[in-house]
């Protein structure tokens, strides 16, 4: 709840920027893509913890600018992730300003459970 609240919070404030967000399952993989244009490579950090993955990226501004249109510096999302699924098994790929990242099923907190 307090990561709820605390997106909610830096949204409000513009201490994040929102950004395109999907989400889906192929078999044994689960998949994250999130739009983050603008963003070096070098810049984007993707770190796993507490049930959740965090994706965070910084840039700076040119300082010689006369008028700034361009979204915030500073990117931060935080993506929890069902319990089925194992955060020590995950890849990132970005290309074209889009971050990519497949997550595995833990298989063994999977059971199948026998009825007597």
């Amino acid at each position: 709840m307090d990561t709820v609240i605390e997106n909610l919070f830096d949204e409000m404030f513009g201490l994040v920027r929102p950004c395109g967000f999907d989400s889906w399952q192929e078999g044994d993989l689960l998949f994250l893509r999130l739009e983050v244009p603008g963003y070096d490579k070098e810049k984007i950090s993707v770190t796993a913890e507490n049930g959740g993955i965090t994706v965070e990226a910084t840039r700076e501004q040119p300082k010689r600018e006369y008028l700034v249109h361009s979204t915030l510096d500073n990117f931060r999302k935080i993506v929890k992730v069902p319990q089925a699924w194992s955060l020590d098994k995950i890849d990132a790929a970005y290309e074209n300003g889009v971050l990519t990242m497949s997550v595995e099923k833990d298989k063994k907190k999977t059971k199948k459970v026998q009825i007597k």
